[in-house]
């Protein structure tokens, strides 16, 4: 990778990828995730800060190189290969290992690491000791951990160790608790040492707990399900109680906390009757299964009354006569609900709509149009020969060794484009992505000449040139198929200039750059190729590269809202129901939102609602986006996110689970390499990862099961509603330039108030002369500036053959003047695909070697730093130097140059 050696983040997802080069010595983040076929990681710079590899299951080991790193985050999620860690950095924050199913045991711990994950490391049989620093400790399925290092010295504040089935004892907990998730540890008998004060979470559910002893003195949610407790010792304060099938639990105190919201006793068969003050706040009641229950207080809280509760007795045999109820009772529950096969026809009906007759028509006419187009292909293999060149993807230089991003062809490919392949800078281009390792595809409308130009450039291990014949003037002749797998566009096409007397077959006279000819355009205009064609091309690279603002899939208006339905518990003999709909005034700052509104109830063997949306036609073509980010206003519960890629009613959804924050407004950021596959609730060890280059539709759930049986840690029954104002795709952090594209210093000067074109370039004196170029050339940018990409503008002086390596400046508003060389427009074009700070900016660039002066080193130029160069130029967003409404911008964005001449008048 000596072409890349100034990388200081690279990303490399693929499923054919084995071994890496050496890495770039001042590489910063390197994330390999979804490698399933890579085996070992080259020795890592000691400069690294974040090491990914999730999901690359054939990976043993990691280099001991690691511990020389500066590293604060390491992720090994599902390297299912790996046996163990190598010595861990001193500077390691965040180390993640779910599911590394060979891990025996880890490393000493670093002193600053902060949170440890371990979710379903089956095999690990021990935790190295716990340092002060540590807050967050997730263990969970850890089916052969036998104990749990000591944790009273720590700041944790969050603990999960459930289902860790050879736990007997759990440690003493430090103060500084908040969550303890603890449940489905049938061996463990007692509680620990918990905190004295208050904790948020405190679930012990499915233990063997007999006694509830030394609770703090406030726990907002407390859950004992399906422990052995007998009785319930008096609480000071908690607001959410579960005692489901606690069944030796006999009675319940007398006085139970006052702000206690819900009290959930399901199917505690000894309880015989319920305290007759129940807490006035009390909202919802449920007892339902409860066999023993004779009778419920006389005077119910006055909140039942106010608000839509539950109160549920279903199944309570023993129970003689109910109170008096408050006349505004909404719901009462005194047995198994019936179906309701009217709603569930109604949801199948919303998911699978029957054709419309226009639609049946049309499937009848497609069958013999098929048929007719069988027959008329049988004799036409000569004439077709030169239209099936147009456009196919032809490798010229074929993959070998390690590709740089990913696979080489496919939606899940790497792809960088190049348009204008064979011209000056084009060419140079795609050498140096080539000596990269990178894979190429250069657009170009004579196949034959761009193998004769490109078809001896060195490849580095990995890189791959592929060929695609069109013409971007022609629309016609693009498809979307030519941008299959793109992830990045350089644009280099330009319209063809000449000498008026004529040019040498290699185009000398032009190329020099230095002597002026007195030019003139041949072939297709600048209208067809500097606007119409990059135009063209910007339009079909949307859809792959990704907008930079994000792909909306769901916004605060009625006619996202007509696309959501619900598909709650239903479909599977429940009662729970919710709806999607919309709220004019239920987002933010009294705006806009679509609201997930429902009401979850347990009976029936239910317990989830959710809403979907219809399925898109076509699909929704997301693989140019890292994930699904939301835009939510939290209640504390714990929903699911469903995507899928097929339009089944009922086939495999990939999952992520997420959580919210009680009364706030939050960005919930969902990457698609953390979906995992699901069928029913139950996980897919052998299932294919999420491809997100065809969506077929997106669930929202609240579900009483997390996956395989274990029960959500943050859930409720009763009403909810969670108000959502934006659903979108969103872009790798931070944002690159995907489409950097070439232009031309001096494309604002034609018609700028008070110039003197004699002192400026021919270009700008020729303008009108030469077709409007330089006019068309900035109709172009604006058409790319527009369009959402995250692009980068470059506007080159006078383009020569020198070498490389000259002093340069880099300037905005579009006002200097001078020559600079193609070697190092094409090196700064390869270089922008990595600089975030070059996203939306468009500037000029020159060498300040003096026109007249050649420029010609004695030794090669060294590698150039352009991160520090761009960022030397304090280069601004928004600054195109344009004139506006009779106002020059300038080198101030246009939007506050335009601020200042309103205020001005």
């Amino acid at each position: 990778m000596e072409g890349g050696r100034n990388l200081t983040c690279l990303s490399i997802r693929s499923q054919h990828i084995e071994a890496l080069p050496p890495l770039p010595p001042k590489l910063q983040q390197l994330d390999v995730t979804g490698c399933c076929n890579l085996h070992a990681l080259p020795a890592l710079p000691t400069t690294l800060r974040e090491l990914l590899c999730a999901g690359c299951a054939a990976l043993t080991p990691l280099p001991s190189s690691l511990s020389a790193t500066a590293a604060s985050v390491l992720s090994s999620i599902d390297c299912t290969r790996l046996e163990g860690l190598p010595q861990l950095p001193p500077s390691l924050v965040d180390l993640r290992v779910d599911r590394c199913a060979r891990f025996l045991q880890l490393p000493a711990l670093p002193n600053a690491l902060t949170r440890l994950d371990a979710w379903g490391c089956t095999a690990l049989r021990e935790l190295p000791a716990l340092l002060e620093s540590l807050s967050r400790l997730h263990c969970p399925g850890c089916e052969s951990l036998k104990q749990l290092p000591a944790l009273a010295h720590t700041a944790i504040t969050e603990l999960t160790c459930s289902h860790c089935s050879l736990l007997q004892d759990l440690p003493d907990m430090p103060d500084s608790l908040k969550q303890l998730r603890a449940y489905g540890l049938t061996r463990v008998t007692r509680l620990p040492r918990l905190p004295t004060q208050s904790m948020h979470l405190l679930c012990i559910a499915e233990t063997s707990v007999s006694q509830l002893t030394g609770l703090p003195s406030r726990v907002d949610a407390l859950r004992c399900n399906g422990t052995r407790i007998q009785r319930l010792p008096a609480l000071e304060s908690c607001r959410s109680l579960e005692l489901a099938d606690c069944v030796h639990l006999q009675q319940l105190p007398e006085q139970l906390p006052a702000d206690l919201c819900e009290l959930n006793c399901r199917e505690c068969s000894s309880l015989q009757q319920l305290p007759e003050q129940l807490p006035t706040g009390l909202t919802s009641l449920d007892c339902s299964g409860c066999s023993a229950l004779k009778r419920l207080p006389a005077l119910l809280p006055a909140t039942l009354e106010r608000l839509e509760v539950r109160l549920e007795v279903s199944n309570c045999i023993a129970l003689e006569q109910l109170p008096e109820l408050p006349a505004t009772m909404k719901v009462l529950r005194c047995g198994r609900q019936p179906w309701d096969i009217g709603r569930f026809a109604k949801t199948v009906a919303f998911f699978n709509e029957p054709p419309s007759p226009q639609q049946l028509l049309q499937a009848l006419l497609s069958v013999p149009a098929k048929a007719l187009s069988g027959l008329m292909q049988g004799g036409s293999s000569s004439s077709g020969s030169s239209s099936a060149q147009q456009g196919a993807i032809i490798t010229l230089l074929p993959a070998s060794g390690v590709p740089y991003g990913v696979a080489v062809t496919g939606s899940a490919a790497n792809v960088v484009l190049v348009t204008g392949a064979t011209g000056g800078v084009g060419k140079r281009v795609v050498q140096q992505l080539l000596a990269q390792g990178r894979v190429v595809r250069a657009l170009v409308r004579d196949v034959d000449k761009a193998k004769q130009l490109l078809g001896s450039l060195p490849v580095a291990a990995g890189g791959c040139l592929q060929l695609v014949a069109a013409d971007i003037s022609q629309r016609q002749t693009l498809s979307p198929d030519m941008f299959d797998g793109v992830r990045a566009v350089v644009s280099c096409t330009a319209v063809k200039v000449q000498p008026k007397e004529g040019d040498t077959v290699d185009r000398a006279k032009y190329y020099q750059g230095i002597k002026f000819y007195d030019p003139e355009i041949v072939g297709d205009t600048p209208e067809a190729v500097e606007f119409r064609g990059l135009q063209n091309v910007v339009e079909l690279a949307q859809q792959q590269l990704g907008l930079e603002a994000g792909q909306v899939i769901l916004s605060a208006d009625e006619a996202s809202a007509a696309r959501w339905g619900a598909l709650d518990d239903v479909v599977m003999g429940g009662v729970s129901e919710s709806s999607m709909v919309f709220s004019r005034d239920g987002g933010e700052d009294g705006g806009a939102a679509l609201v997930f509104r429902g009401r979850v109830s347990t009976d029936n063997s239910g317990g989830f609602v959710s809403v979907r949306c219809k399925n898109y036609e076509p699909l929704l073509p997301l693989a140019g986006y890292e994930g699904l980010a939301l835009r939510v206003k939290g209640n504390g519960l714990r929903y699911k996110c469903i995507i899928r890629t097929d339009t089944n009613w009922d086939g495999i959804g990939y999952c992520r689970s997420f959580d919210t924050t009680p009364g706030e407004w939050q960005d919930i950021f969902l990457p698609f390499s953390e979906f995992i596959p699901v069928f029913r609730a139950r996980t897919l060890r052998d299932g294919t990862k999420l491809d997100p280059s065809g969506i077929a539709s997106i669930q929202i759930m609240l579900s009483k099961f997390e996956y395989d049986g274990e029960l959500n840690p943050a859930f409720k029954t009763g009403l909810v509603e969670l108000p959502i104002t934006s659903i979108r795709g969103y872009l790798k952090q931070p944002v690159t330039p995907r489409f950097v594209h070439v232009s031309s210093a001096g494309v604002t000067r034609p018609n700028r108030p008070g110039i003197n074109v004699d002192q400026e370039p021919p270009a700008v004196k020729l303008n009108d002369a030469l077709g409007g170029l330089l006019t068309y050339k900035l109709a172009g940018e604006d058409a790319l500036r527009s369009s959402g990409l995250p692009y980068a503008i470059v506007r080159p002086t006078a383009l020569t053959e020198e070498p490389a390596g000259a002093p340069l400046e880099i300037d905005q508003g579009d006002v200097i003047k001078g020559k600079i060389s193609r070697e190092d427009v094409a090196d700064l074009c390869v270089s922008l695909l990595q600089q975030p700070a070059a996203t939306g900016v468009t500037f000029e660039i020159k060498s300040t070697v003096p026109f007249s002066q050649p420029w010609a080193p004695e030794t090669p130029a060294a590698a150039r730093d352009w991160a520090a160069e761009l960022a030397a130029a304090g280069l601004k967003r928004g600054v195109t130097g344009r004139t506006v409404d009779g106002v020059y911008t300038g080198k101030q964005p246009e939007a506050e140059a335009l601020k200042q001449k309103a205020a001005a008048v």
